[in-house]
């Protein structure tokens, strides 16, 4: 940046030597100023009876005049010779880079100039004029500075100098111009650029600043800036950028900040107007940084009302597209703000009671750009969570989600190299998954979930199998590649430092799309488990196509049942489980797999450890570590890669489709299948077994609701006796509470039914508009055809009435002749 500042000091030289000192006499005979700007040619800087600013020098002007030579004819110079002059007037052979005692020189004066500030300024505190010129000369003195950032290399001596005392004494500096200065200077020095190639230097730096709290300081004056001011807005932009900076150099500090400042409440309520700017924008960015990745700040979001303060701020788009490249990159950085708050149950909880998934459906329906965020947003949302998903169905969003899932919504995404159409695949695949996953029995949702597959000859089951076998072969190649890559390094049988471990396996095969995979999976074993007989037949024909059967959905349903983790609420993890758990059994799974896959996923942390062990040889025990990962996750695959395993397959899901039909429990590919005698005992036991389930169920079902209606009976005598003896005077807090709520949902069900009252109404005008213009148009036709009928008769008559007086006139004439001959 210092490099950048010195070609821009020499450009201007070049330009004043080329152009000469402008005509003095023409200009204004003062120029209002606030700080001083430096020389001016003919002018002098002073407070004068007009302000403060510059006051034309007159005696200059008049030798400027008398000296003024006759002009001389412009010669042209080529680019190079350009250049050279440039370089000559600029003197730039008189530069010299900043070294070490050049630094120490301009911390020195640094420190010197403050202390002089300071001194004017108490001692002349009521005559600003007397302290202009040393506030000029600090300002001069921490621009200086600014060569410091082209030359990362002095890092580690300027922290040893540590002049971040009295530069961060500058932020807090009355005039705006040396805090601006300043906060430009932190921008500088914290640049991005300088983490690539001199991270270390970047760090000491950015932790130099923090020893002296400069968190602290830059919200303090953060918050003092008055962006309608052209300079401190600016100002506003690289504080921002500050922040930014040192969060990429160490990621601590986005925590650290929130923790100890107030700038998560600042940026929530900069984002909140509807004016956009650039300084918006950037408020955005730094919100999604600050958030990304940290569970404190998502929490913090959350305790501040962001959901609400951004499920606002997205909702500007739901009926618009955004009009710059900018804008629409805070559209984006809210959706990803949502999208990172939404890793924390209360902050779900909390879109749901902002009626963030009616928004979100609102914006599916309308073809408008923010439709990527809010399907991105719903599955981040629906994700081990239920409300969402039962909101989404009752409000009747299955229809905009399939439409998406099948192509046929273009959803456009932000501009840039990501893969759209992939995206919006892979959260819709998602979606379908987490509605199978969270939705009950009761209500009837899942069916209807379900049904979608069904319908329109099944294009949508179709639609799944065709997702399900392009990731399969994606993953497969993959496997094929890491498997490659591993038996070349067991063969050269040399120790490498950077060996492939099971985690850097796992996340390979993830980048390739398997946990598309494992959704598009769960997804086909759920609709098979709904029991149709026409779309189970759809199903094994078209796998029975790609020579695959279950025993492959079977194997990545095995792979994501066993790595499914415990984060998040407990009952929602172990809902997640039992989903995945029913649709393996109905797949045709067995217990003892499930629970050998269950086994097989806790050793394997043990057995990677034990791969990183060195022990004998060292390479062959190594590899081994290795390739185990590959060979545990993928056994079930590779077993049905030949032509004959797959025939036998075919017979196994057609006995699986059967038996579920009959009533009878799944049978997997690998068991021998029972005879009819004993599957019948089978089934005349498990029909006993769940007969007396289902009466104990009801005498206990019975009996709870007898002893529930006993204890609201006791419950209504003893608070009528109560309210007979001492009627208390006030409501409790929490009937007023819960008054409120109610009264609060009334109004949100009253705006809705306006809403579906307006749009109703507005739906029958424009249908009363289209039935008035065509039977206009009728009336316009029928009238036209009447008038040309009309014209045809009034046609008709006048050449009838034409004959006749033809016909009447050649009897005259004839008359007339025979009386002539008489």
């Amino acid at each position: 940046m210092a490099s950048q500042h010195a070609s821009e000091w020499h450009l201007q030289a070049a330009i004043n030597a080329a152009a000469g000192l402008a005509d003095v006499a023409s200009q204004a005979t003062f120029q209002p100023s606030r700080t001083f700007q430096g020389s001016r040619p003919g002018f002098f800087f002073t407070a004068g009876p007009q302000g403060l600013g510059y006051y034309l020098d007159e005696k200059q002007a008049d030798e400027g005049k008398a000296e003024e030579p006759e002009p001389e004819q412009v010669k042209q110079l080529d680019p190079e010779e350009l250049l050279k002059q440039a370089e000559e007037d600029a003197h730039i052979d008189q530069i010299q880079l900043l070294d070490a005692k050049g630094l120490k020189r301009i911390v020195t004066a640094l420190e010197k100039k403050y202390k002089e500030n300071l001194e004017q300024r108490m001692k002349y505190a009521e005559a600003p004029e007397k302290f202009l010129d040393s506030e000029v000369d600090l300002d001069e003195q921490v621009k200086s500075l600014l060569q410091v950032a082209g030359s990362p290399d002095l890092y580690p001596l300027l922290v040893e100098l540590n002049p971040f005392p009295t530069l961060l004494s500058c932020l807090s500096h009355e005039n705006t111009d040396i805090a601006g200065d300043t906060v430009e200077l932190l921008m500088e020095l914290t640049d991005a650029d300088v983490l690539q190639e001199h991270e270390e230097e970047a760090r000491s730096l950015v932790a130099a600043l923090l020893e002296n709290n400069v968190l602290e300081l830059l919200v303090q004056r953060l918050t003092s800036f008055n962006e309608k001011v052209e300079e401190e807005a600016k100002a506003v932009f690289n504080c921002l950028n500050t922040f930014e900076n040192m969060v990429e150099t160490d990621p601590s500090v986005a925590e650290q900040v929130v923790e100890k400042t107030r700038l998560m409440k600042w940026l929530l309520g900069r984002i909140r107007p509807r004016e956009f700017d650039s300084n918006k924008q950037q408020a955005s960015e730094l919100l999604a940084v600050l958030v990304q990745g940290s569970e404190k700040n998502q929490k913090k979001l959350g305790e501040l009302n962001g959901i609400d303060v951004l499920l606002q701020c997205v909702a500007l788009y739901k009926g618009r597209d955004p009009g710059t490249a900018e804008e629409e990159e805070f559209m984006q950085d809210c959706f990803d703000v949502l999208c990172s708050a939404m890793m924390l149950p209360e902050n779900k909880q909390a879109f749901v009671k902002a009626e963030g998934v009616e928004l979100m459906w609102l914006m599916l329906a309308n073809k408008r750009q923010s439709r990527f965020g809010a399907l991105k947003l719903l599955d981040y949302a629906a994700t081990r969570y239920g409300a969402p998903c039962e909101k989404l169905v009752d409000l009747g969003g299955l229809k905009h989600l399939f439409g998406a899932f099948m192509g046929k919504a273009k959803i456009r995404g932000p501009t840039g190299e990501r893969d759209v159409e992939q995206e919006v695949e892979e959260r819709c695949i998602s979606l379908v998954a987490s509605l199978f996953t969270n939705l009950g029995p009761k209500g009837g949702r899942r069916e209807r979930v379900g049904a979608k597959f069904v319908e329109n000859e099944f294009e949508k089951a179709d639609r799944l199998l065709e997702i399900y076998f392009r990731y399969y072969d994606r993953v497969a190649a993959q496997e094929a590649l890491i498997e490659r890559r591993l038996n070349e390094e067991k063969e050269e049988e040399e120790e490498d430092e950077d060996e492939v471990t099971p985690e850097q396996i796992w996340m390979e095969r993830m980048e390739a799309g398997l946990f598309t995979l494992h959704q598009a999976s769960l997804v086909l074993a759920h609709i098979w488990g709904l029991g149709d007989t026409g779309l189970r037949k759809r199903i094994l024909g078209v796998l029975h196509q790609r020579s695959h059967s279950l025993a492959h959905v079977r194997a990545a349903l095995l792979e994501y049942y066993g790595s499914i983790g415990d984060d998040g609420q407990p009952e929602d993890v172990a809902r997640l489980r039992s989903r995945a758990r029913e649709a393996l059994i109905a797949v045709g799974a067995t217990p003892e797999e499930l629970e050998q896959q269950q086994q097989q996923q806790q050793q394997q942390p043990q057995r990677g450890a034990k791969g990183e062990e060195p022990a004998g040889d060292g390479g062959e025990v190594r590899h081994a570590g290795k390739a185990s990962k590959l060979e545990a996750s993928n056994a079930a695959l590779r077993e049905r890669k030949d032509k004959t395993g797959d025939a036998v397959d075919m017979d196994a899901d057609m006995d699986v489709a059967m038996e579920v039909e009959e009533g009878e429990a799944p049978e997997p590919a690998q068991v021998k299948r029972e005879q009819p005698e004993e599957r019948e005992s089978k089934q005349k036991v498990e029909e006993e077994k769940r007969d007396k389930e289902g009466d104990t169920r009801a005498r206990e079902s019975k009996r709870e609701k007898e002893k529930d209606r006993e204890q609201r009976h006791r419950t209504k005598e003893k608070e009528k006796d109560r309210g007979a003896r001492d009627r208390p005077e006030k409501e409790d807090e929490d009937g007023r509470r819960d008054r409120k709520d109610r009264e609060r949902r009334r109004e949100r069900e009253r705006e809705r039914e306006e809403d579906r009252k307006a749009e109703i109404k507005a739906e029958e005008e424009e249908e009363a508009e289209r039935e008035r213009a065509a039977r206009k148009k009728e009336e316009r036709a029928a009238r036209e055809s009447r008038e040309l009928e009309e014209d045809r008769a009034a046609a008709k008559e006048a050449k009838e009435r034409e004959r006749r007086a033809k016909k009447e006139e050649d009897r005259t004439k004839s008359r007339g002749e025979e009386r002539g001959g008489q």
